[in-house]
């Protein structure tokens, strides 16, 4: 075993432990026994000293002989001794975790050894031999602390593994081992640590965070492997403090006013704040036991802290931060005092942003800080805010009224808290009137949205007086005004919000937008006067804003006919555009009401509304924006007396939708449920709902048989055949599903037509072909009979005939479009690749005697023959 990775301090342990078993050893009877067996397995030499510290058949003898007889001193030392010579060993190995369970058992049985009084009586007997026994009863007395100190120096040593030095410190603090002892330990490897920090570092006076930080990393550097030692707490706190008094300095030099500077400074001390927070907040709980001094520093740390969370916004924290210094610190202590003010403000702040955001539970969370004690003026402040917002006003001028009996705190002797107090009343008292005229205010507001003006106008002339929210104040008494038709008045008071606003964009902006609100009531009142017109429209507006919008186009025909004179025969265009706004509205309501299936009824109300509102002012906003719905409307009245009845329109309308995502299966039923909701308005059913289900029925048939591929089951190709034949039934005319139904037979009859195109790649091209071809793309058609000639070729020498013949035709076809489009003097280009296409057609098919007998006439008319040039072409 080799000591010397744990340095001279190890090794002199070792030796004062082999002493002690060298002092038995001499007692060792020379007769055969358990311990003489044991012995010889250590190699004990003449002198009594060992030669192997411990060995497995030693462990075997004593472990037994302790299982036998756990009270025997001189078991109990071997034992000791063999396991805590192993461990050593193993710790030093690959493998250190091994090495616990003998860790654990040599701690257990030195304390048995420790602190029995017949075994240090034994080694003071053998030792002293009649002299005075000081020596044995220092070592007892030393014994823990050696012991103990061999764990701290494992753990601290810089080539100790940090999972390694956590388990031995809280082996040493987990041991039977008096506190004391624990606490020397502690304090002496404390020491070894921040032996070479600076003594500067340690001076009150010094304020350089560089020379803190050297403190402070050794500082860590214990804590990191021994949390929780309360004098390195202590320390850090001494020098986090210090630290916080260098940077507040540098703060206080930035000013007030927010900077990159100043945030960066702030976000420097949340920084340390955070890392130092999991190691400080172990003191908290013990602050009962601290000094006086340490416990203040503790409150002053925490408060500071706090400030600088808050500043930064975040409150969380430095409500933490806040009610660990409120905790920690000592009663009545002025830092302790801030921390618990603090608390119910940050609590205030927290409220108030709940119900900005409109939180759940914002209501609850103020009523919850309102019901707190001790709550300041700043506090109340907030408070009273955060229920202006919730717009319950009495409330929170209960809150201000609360946070106005507040009386100063006597024992605060800084001038400049008390100026800050009579400041704070004097906000809540600005704050208790900002509400007064927020809640006149709101009533106004309730009143103006009724049309009840004039009792709107009584309110806000309270309002008006108190000289806040004056803009507000007169921006409403304006909107009222000219709802009064006392427009003079109104623009006096537009202009005093004009001058409240300023240079405010917004503010501008609203003011212009009132003006022209100003300018057109005052115009429509010019034009209407004050007599029956303008009456029945008021009346209008007010059933409108009830929703009675039928009362109000009613009331605005009136106006419209008692608008009427010489300069406007047909009324005022003013009440028309009122009267399509309303009527457009109407006929929404008559719909929303209605329903996913109005009936034929609704839809026509909805629909002669939409038209009385289209004559009445085409160019209205609201006209042109309900025109797509004037239209849909229309379209619906027409689908229902098509399909029987609303609801068998609408199911239709559904199955419309389903067929275009391709949900075939969902579209037959909604069909099938269509044609049976309209039987009671046309018995047998709606002869277009019976097409739609045929034309869906034939499209689910091909999409069915395209994705079989080409072996498709015979099951599946009969579920085709009968959907296929369905749809013939239903709609005779159908011939898409006439055509397919005799493809699915030449399918059903085997694969002669695949054979015929010469293998399958050739037949599905054929199938593309003709598919563009019927949609009218001639070219595509031809380059895919193309690719399927060439794809035919694997199979058939010399490409299909079939599909020679078939692409013959097209190009004979696309010849003949080509000429007729350009006439008998058109493009010449045009007629030689006509030509082109209708020889290559000859020589593909010969038999093809509408392309021959097209080329000859096509020859003659370029020149080529001696035929009459008015021939006409052959269909």
């Amino acid at each position: 075993m080799t000591l010397s990775r744990f340095g001279p301090e190890h090794e002199t342990q070792a030796r004062q432990v082999t002493e002690l078993l060298q002092s038995i050893a001499g007692e060792v009877d020379v007769a055969m026994d358990p311990h003489r067996i044991a012995l010889r397995a250590l190699h004990v030499d003449p002198m009594g000293c060992v030669k192997v510290p411990y060995d497995k058949e030693a462990f075997r003898v004593w472990t037994d002989l302790h299982r036998r007889d756990p009270g025997d001193l001189l078991t109990l030392h071997h034992l000791a001794i063999l396991h805590h010579a192993r461990a050593f060993d193993l710790e030093a190995g690959k493998e250190p975790a091994k090495a616990n369970a003998d860790w654990e058992e040599a701690l257990k049985l030195w304390h048995g050894l420790w602190k029995a009084d017949a075994f240090w009586a034994r080694i003071a007997d053998r030792a002293s031999r009649g002299a005075k026994r000081d020596p044995v009863d220092r070592l007892r007395e030393q014994l823990p602390e050696i012991l103990l100190q061999v764990h701290y120096d494992i753990a601290f040593d810089g080539a100790t593994k940090n999972f390694r030095a956590q388990y031995h410190v809280a082996a040493a603090r987990s041991s039977p081992f008096p506190e004391e002892a624990l606490a020397k330990v502690r304090k002496c490897t404390y020491a070894r640590v921040t032996a070479l920090v600076p003594p500067n570092v340690w001076s009150p006076d010094e304020l350089n965070p560089d020379v803190i930080d050297v403190g402070l990393k050794a500082i860590r550097a214990y804590l990191e492997k021994d949390p929780g030692y309360v004098p390195a707490l202590e320390d850090a706190l001494r020098l986090e403090v210090r630290l916080l008094r260098a940077w507040y300095t540098d703060l206080q030099a930035l000013g007030e006013e927010p900077s990159p500077k100043r945030t960066s400074l702030l976000e420097t001390m949340q920084h340390a704040a955070q890392a130092w927070r999991p190691y400080l907040d172990q003191l908290v709980p013990q602050a009962g036991s601290l000094d006086d001094d340490v416990r203040q520093k503790l409150s002053l740390w925490y408060r500071v802290v706090g400030d600088v969370f808050c500043a930064l916004e975040g409150l969380q924290d430095a409500l933490h931060f806040y009610e660990q210094g409120a905790r920690g610190g000592i009663a009545g202590d002025p830092d302790t005092k801030r921390c618990e003010k603090a608390i119910g403000e940050v609590h205030a702040r927290l409220a108030r942003e709940a119900v900005v955001a409109k939180a759940p539970g914002a209501r609850a969370r103020c009523d919850a800080v309102r019901s707190r004690k001790g709550l300041s003026l700043h506090a109340h402040f907030v408070l009273a805010n955060a229920y202006g917002l919730l717009e319950d006003f009495a409330a929170a001028k209960e809150v201000c009224h609360a946070g106005l009996r507040l009386a100063p705190d006597e024992a605060v002797a800084d001038p400049r808290e008390v100026q800050a107090f009579e400041e704070g009343r004097s906000l809540l008292q600005q704050t208790l009137v900002q509400l007064e005229v927020q809640e006149l205010i709101h009533e106004a507001g309730e009143h103006m949205n009724a049309q009840r003006f004039g009792e709107a106008l009584k309110l806000l002339d309270r309002a008006a007086p108190k000289g806040t929210a004056g803009g507000t104040v007169f921006f409403l008494r304006a909107q009222c005004l000219a709802a009064l038709d006392e427009f003079e008045k109104a623009r006096r008071d537009l202009a005093a919000f004009r001058r409240e606003a300023g240079q405010d964009a917004a503010a501008r902006k609203a003011g212009d937008d009132l003006e022209g609100s100003i300018r057109t009531a005052e115009d429509l009142t010019r034009r209407f006067g004050t007599g029956p017109a303008a009456r029945l429209r008021g009346e209008s507006v007010d059933a409108y804003n009830a929703g009675r919008h039928e009362e109000a186009a009613r009331l605005l025909r009136k106006a419209i006919e008692a608008s009427a004179k010489p300069g406007l025969p047909h009324g005022a265009p003013a009440l028309k555009e009122d009267l399509a706004l309303v009527l457009t509205d109407a006929a929404m309501n008559v719909l929303s009401d209605a329903g996913a299936h109005p009936s034929l009824e609704a839809l026509r109300r909805a629909k002669a509304m939409l038209d009385e509102a289209a004559q009445a002012a085409p160019k209205a906003q609201r006209v042109v924006e309900a025109a797509d719905l004037r239209k849909g409307v229309a379209a619906r009245i027409e689908g229902i007396a098509v399909h029987g009845n609303a609801r068998a329109h609408g199911l239709r309308q559904n199955a419309v939708e389903a067929f275009t995502a391709q949900r075939f299966e969902e579209a037959i039923r909604l069909l099938r449920e269509a044609l049976e909701a309209s039987k009671p308005e046309m018995p047998g059913g709606a002869p277009a709902l019976k097409k739609d289900l045929s034309m869906v029925l034939a499209g689910a048939a091909v999409s069915a048989v395209n994705a079989l591929g080409d072996a498709p089951s015979a099951a599946a190709l009969a579920r085709a055949r009968r959907m296929l034949e369905e749809a013939v039934s239903l709609d005779g005319a159908n011939q898409g599903a006439r055509d397919n139904l005799a493809a699915l037979t030449n399918l059903e009859r085997g694969s002669e037509v695949i054979r015929a195109h010469g293998n399958a790649r050739a037949h599905d091209l054929q199938q593309q072909a003709v598919q563009v071809f019927n949609g009218g793309d001639a070219e595509a058609a031809i380059r895919l009979l193309r690719e399927a000639i060439d794809a035919s070729k694997s199979s058939v020498p010399g490409g299909a005939p079939a599909l020679k013949k078939e692409l013959s035709m097209v190009l004979a076809g696309a010849a003949v479009e080509e000429v007729n489009e350009a006439g008998p003097r058109g493009d010449m280009a045009a007629l030689v690749k006509a030509l082109a296409r209708l020889q290559e057609a000859v020589q593909l098919d010969p038999q093809n005697q509408h392309a021959r007998q097209n080329l000859e006439i096509l020859k003659q008319m370029l020149g080529f023959g001696g035929g009459p040039l008015g021939r006409s072409w052959s269909d």
